[in-house]
């Protein structure tokens, strides 16, 4: 590309990551999905976009408050300054007498103290959860840790069952996938959140929005890519980082305001990007497209060894952690037990009604 093709491009990559980045009561919120192999600088543009990301308030520019979906292991949230940020466990996860308490390392194993940690606060449930950052993480960045016992609320529970039809017993198990909090979090935001603008980032976002998912949480991923729709009006903005876009779930591609690729991305077939351009863009460039493409740069900003959580648990917890398995895993097998046995009973239902049609027809031609 010539200096001056590159200039045109870069012009445009950063008109578009103002729009991007810059919310405004007529536009509200956006989604955006980046994409980047391994060492492509995807966890370093994270940390640009969080610093970066604001909103238009009158004639002031504000910093936006930010909820970073928090991950066990490889975060790297410590690279923010922490007098900006609020760690928030769920209270049951962060309780001596419950037997839950989590302790902090660095990836080398060393240990990192407590005193130079962000400020943690706990959450009794979401709408807790929501009205905590909104009393004391406005304009701030909340590290928030999905509960390690996640199980549904009645409210959740319908949504999944009128769009799935399956029946109650389905919803029997006391806890599910943990990752779908943030499918009830997001439920919450659209129902109740207030005018405030809001930044939702997941790293690793095929752990949310799995490519091939199964039972229940196809319906949530289908409910969810139908809601998206809402995060523009509600002032939700949300940005997901992965490896490839093949590792998400493709229906909700098309509910993506935005792409960044990064080095080494796939490109999928709508985009209008030349492969050959993403291959060769250079660490701290990348490619933003919408209705059009640019590129843009961003700083290769310092950070710390990540971090790893790991939740220390009593060993009467995980007795009780084990039983609770136990009890689901013999619930599951007998709701296939009880499935095989309908299953028996209708086939032997359907024989019997065969046997007497052709017993009658018989005798209707006897006579």
């Amino acid at each position: 590309m010539s200096q001056r093709g590159e200039g045109i491009m870069m012009k445009q990559g950063e008109e578009l990551m103002r729009q991007l980045l810059l919310h405004t009561r007529k536009f509200g919120g956006t989604t955006c999905a980046i994409y980047g192999s391994l060492g492509a600088g995807k966890s370093t543009l994270l940390r640009f976009i969080v610093k970066k990301v604001a909103y238009v308030d009158g004639t002031k520019i504000k910093k936006e408050t930010v909820v970073w979906r928090g991950r066990t292991v490889n975060d790297y949230w410590n690279s923010f300054d922490p007098a900006r940020c609020i760690l928030w466990f769920q209270e049951n996860d962060y309780s001596e007498e419950y037997g839950r308490v989590p302790s902090f390392n660095d990836e080398y194993g060393n240990p990192i103290d407590i005193n130079d940690l962000p400020v943690i606060m706990t959450y009794h449930d979401i709408p807790d959860l929501y009205n905590g950052i909104k009393t004391y993480g406005l304009g701030k960045i909340n590290i928030v840790y999905e509960t390690r016992e996640y199980s549904f609320n009645e409210v959740i529970k319908d949504i999944l069952k009128k769009r799935s039809m399956v029946s109650s017993r389905e919803f029997e198990d006391k806890l599910v996938d943990i990752a779908l909090f943030w499918y009830e979090f997001f439920y919450y935001l659209i129902a109740n959140k207030t005018n405030e603008f809001l930044t939702v980032i997941a790293d690793e976002a095929d752990d949310l929005i799995m490519q091939s998912p199964g039972q229940l949480r196809w319906h949530a991923q289908l409910w969810l890519k139908d809601s998206m729709k809402s995060f523009r009006a509600k002032h939700i903005s949300f940005f997901l980082a992965t490896h490839h876009f093949s590792d998400l779930d493709g229906r909700l591609l098309s509910k993506i305001n935005y792409g960044i690729y990064l080095k080494g991305s796939r490109l999928p077939n709508t985009s209008q990007l030349w492969r050959n351009k993403v291959k060769l863009v250079p660490r701290g460039k990348g490619y933003v497209e919408a209705d059009t493409y640019g590129m843009f740069a961003f700083d290769d900003m310092k950070s710390k060894p990540h971090i790893v959580v790991h939740f220390n648990e009593t060993e009467e917890l995980k007795q009780r952690m084990e039983q609770r398995k136990e009890e689901a895993d013999e619930l599951r097998r007998k709701k296939h037990q009880g499935r095989s046995e309908e299953g028996r009973e209708h086939l032997r239902q359907h024989m019997r009604e065969v046997r007497s049609n052709a017993k009658k027809d018989q005798i209707d031609g006897m006579v």
